[in-house]
């Protein structure tokens, strides 16, 4: 894994619902401090190592017009987006179970994103080239929906992955697709145990999913200071008796409103499936089993010191640095 930085930091307006942004008066104080990275109503850097002069730049400006960039894990609205992992084939290559992705984008959901009783969004139109066998939809709720075609769908049918499924999404606005422009999503009928991760919502609560029955506000999984992209944890006796799996789906639901969708949760079986049989990388976020209950999901709620709201070992030094 690669600690890498995309620091963005946005322009709040007074009646503003969004999750991330600091005040109009806090950010033209800040946004003079670093006028190169102003980009209009935010400010925000490339993805930059960790360690970049920029970073620290950054954080230290923040800190002089008075912004807690410590405690933005668990305070909404947040003052800043702050991503801090990247991940190389490596780094897939050592778990047993992790969370796609794709790098191919095939098309758009719906403009309300609209979800049928599976989780699976409705599509807005045929997904476009149609060639493309294998993709992204574009504007999930940070669940990638994975869909494929053709000699993909083909391959996939025969493959004998366990817990594999082939759903057909529906698309709006069309009664029936032609042969060339129907898509499969890439989905599971078995669904894993409960994460041992704690959820946490745009008013900046977090609480276990069981526990609630509505989420108005939005339901993402929470794993940490700064954690982008999110890993998910389980006990590995919890998925042990489980049973084997190639793709599975999450007990929880997520969105950033309501919780309408769950991650897929696929295999290194399925990985290497994928990229011997038909030459196509995945790209994911690892997912973790522990041994331990050290991430509570029956216990109290974590404190912010501990493991489950470890900070970066780079953003440690610099707090203890006393800059700022």
């Amino acid at each position: 894994m690669i600690a890498k930085s995309q620091i963005i930091v946005r322009r709040r307006a007074p009646d503003s619902r969004g999750a991330f942004g600091i005040g109009i008066v806090e950010f033209e104080r800040f946004a003079a401090l670093v006028p190169d990275l102003v980009k209009k109503d935010y400010v925000s850097t490339d993805i930059i190592p960790s360690n970049d002069p920029s970073v620290k730049r950054i954080l230290d400006a923040l800190q002089s017009v008075g912004v807690d960039i410590f405690n933005s894990t668990v305070k909404i609205p947040r003052p800043l987006n702050l991503r801090i992992r990247e991940y190389e084939s490596v780094d897939l290559d050592q778990c047993s179970y992790f969370a796609p992705n794709g790098r191919s984008y095939l098309g758009e959901t719906t403009d309300n994103n609209e979800y049928d009783e599976r989780g699976i969004p409705y599509l807005k139109a045929a997904l476009r080239p149609y060639k493309k066998e294998f993709g992204q939809v574009v504007g999930t709720q940070g669940c990638p929906c994975l869909v494929v075609r053709g000699k993909v769908k083909k391959a996939l049918e025969k493959s004998g992955l366990k817990g594999l499924q082939l759903a057909e999404p529906v698309t709006k606005g069309r009664k029936q697709l032609n042969l060339e422009e129907k898509v499969s999503v890439v989905w599971s009928g078995l669904t894993l145990p409960h994460m041992k991760n704690l959820c946490f919502d745009n008013g900046g609560e977090r609480f276990r999913y069981a526990d609630r029955k509505a989420f108005p506000k939005g339901c993402m999984v929470f794993e940490g200071y700064f954690s982008n992209p999110t890993e998910i944890h389980y006990r590995r006796e919890a998925l042990a008796k489980f049973g084997d799996f190639d793709i599975a789906l999450t007990a929880e639901r997520f969105g950033g409103i309501g919780a309408l969708q769950p991650y897929v949760i696929m295999s290194q079986r399925f990985r290497h499936f994928m990229k011997e049989e038909l030459g196509l990388e995945m790209t994911g976020t690892p997912v973790r089993l522990d041994d331990d209950d050290t991430i509570p999901w029956g216990g109290p709620y974590p404190e912010p010191w501990e493991y489950l709201n470890k900070r970066p070992d780079w953003l440690r030094e610099f707090e203890g640095s006393g800059a700022g």
